[in-house]
C-alpha cells in the first residue's frame, strides 16, 4: 500500500510507481494539484480507484498496462472512462483483463461496455441468493405454523383405498368400487 500525505507534494508533476507489487493505492488527490502524469504500469492492481479517474483534475497520462486487471462489476465505471477518453491512456495495446475467462487476454480499449454487462453475473447470483432466501423465509413460517397447531394437517397418503384384489372381489361379489380419496 502506497500512502501520500496531505501537502507534501504539491508540485509534482510526474509519479511514476512502475515496476513494483502495488496491489492497491490509498492517496488524496487534493494533495496532488499539479500531477500531469501517473505511471502505474506493471504492478499488482486488479482494480483502478476512483480517485484516480474522478479526483486528479489535471492529469493527461495515465499508465496502468501490464496490471492484472479483473474486468468485473467493480471496474466497470473505470472501463467507461477509460474508453470514453482514451487519449490519456499509455501502452493501451498492453492494458488487458486478466480474468473473467471470458474477458481474459482483452483490452479494456476493446470492451464495449454497452453490449457487454459487466455486472450481469454478480446480479444472477444476488438473484438466486435472494429466491433461496425467500423460500428459506417461506419454510420457516410453514414449520411454525404447523408447529404452532395452526395449519391442518393434510393426509401423507393421497391414492385410491377400498381396492381389493381379484380374489376377494370374486368371493364377496360386492359392487365395491374403488374411490380416489
Amino acid at each position: 500500500m502506497f500512502l501520500v500525505l496531505r501537502g507534501v507534494l504539491e508540485n509534482l508533476g510526474r509519479l511514476v510507481l512502475a515496476d513494483n507489487l502495488f496491489e492497491s493505492l490509498e492517496l488524496n488527490a487534493k494533495c496532488l494539484p499539479s500531477l500531469r502524469l501517473l505511471d502505474l504500469r506493471n504492478n499488482r492492481f486488479e482494480i483502478i480507484p476512483a480517485m484516480i479517474y474522478k479526483g486528479i483534475l489535471d492529469l493527461n497520462a495515465i499508465d496502468i498496462s501490464q496490471n492484472p486487471l479483473q474486468c468485473n462489476c467493480k471496474l466497470e465505471e473505470f472501463i467507461k472512462f477509460a474508453n470514453e477518453d482514451s487519449s490519456i491512456f499509455l501502452n493501451q495495446g498492453k492494458t488487458m483483463c486478466k480474468a473473467p475467462t471470458e474477458l481474459a487476454g482483452k483490452g479494456i480499449f476493446e470492451i464495449d461496455t454497452d453490449a457487454t454487462n459487466l455486472c450481469q453475473r454478480s446480479s444472477r447470483l444476488l438473484h438466486w441468493i435472494i429466491l433461496f432466501l425467500i423460500a428459506g423465509g417461506c419454510f420457516y413460517v410453514y414449520r411454525h405454523l404447523r408447529r404452532a397447531g395452526k395449519l391442518p394437517r393434510m393426509p401423507t397418503v393421497f391414492g385410491y383405498s377400498q381396492l381389493k384384489s381379484n380374489d376377494e372381489m370374486n368371493n364377496n361379489n360386492n359392487n365395491n368400487q374403488p374411490a380416489f380419496v
